[in-house]
């Protein structure tokens, strides 16, 4: 179900290393507060010359048609190219960005006192109907109600796979009327 949602990674290259089958993978290693030192690969489905490698250490990349493996709260991503990014700031980053684009059939309040809203969608997966949920933390249900019956763009999307129990979707981030 997820196929649907966009994503796409921006990265501060830290290092690579070349795979046998001539893809790569990059390395991007940064400090999180919480966490110390976090290190997150990704796998690039392309060949390119170990010069030009080299060349991406310290720069930053946007990794194009990201594929993202979850398992439980673990994830892995590939992606089919890149490019190079401006880096303002030049800090150190990793960051996965989602989005998707739905109409909104159903809106609920889900929660305690109705602080959570739930949007709900009918989506077309071929010749399959499935209802796709998504959970607006933190944003109640008269700050959305305006957008019943409407299409939408999401964005900040975490996504939680549960063995045995299914996929979870939410995010913080107010919907916006696709225009």
């Amino acid at each position: 179900m997820s196929n649907f949602i966009k994503t796409e990674i921006i990265a501060k290259v830290s290092g690579f290393q070349k795979n046998e089958d001539g893809t790569f993978q990059i390395q991007s290693i940064r400090l999180d507060e919480k966490k110390g030192l976090v290190k997150n690969t990704i796998k690039i489905h392309k060949e390119v010359s170990e010069v030009d490698l080299t060349a991406l250490v310290d720069k930053t990349i946007k990794v194009l048609k990201v594929e993202e493996y979850k398992k439980g709260f673990k994830s892995s991503y590939a992606g089919q190219d890149f490019k190079l990014v401006r880096n303002e700031s030049n800090q150190d980053i990793f960051q996965v960005n989602r989005e998707l684009t739905l109409k909104v059939d159903n809106i609920v309040a889900v929660g305690k006192a109705g602080e959570d809203s739930k949007i709900q969608s009918l989506v077309k997966n071929g010749t399959r109907t499935d209802l796709f949920e998504i959970k607006l933390k933190g944003i109640k249900l008269n700050s959305v109600q305006n957008i019943k019956g409407k299409e939408v763009i999401l964005k900040g999307i975490n996504i939680s796979k549960m063995e045995g129990v299914g996929t979870f979707y939410n995010t913080t981030v107010l919907p916006e009327l696709k225009v």
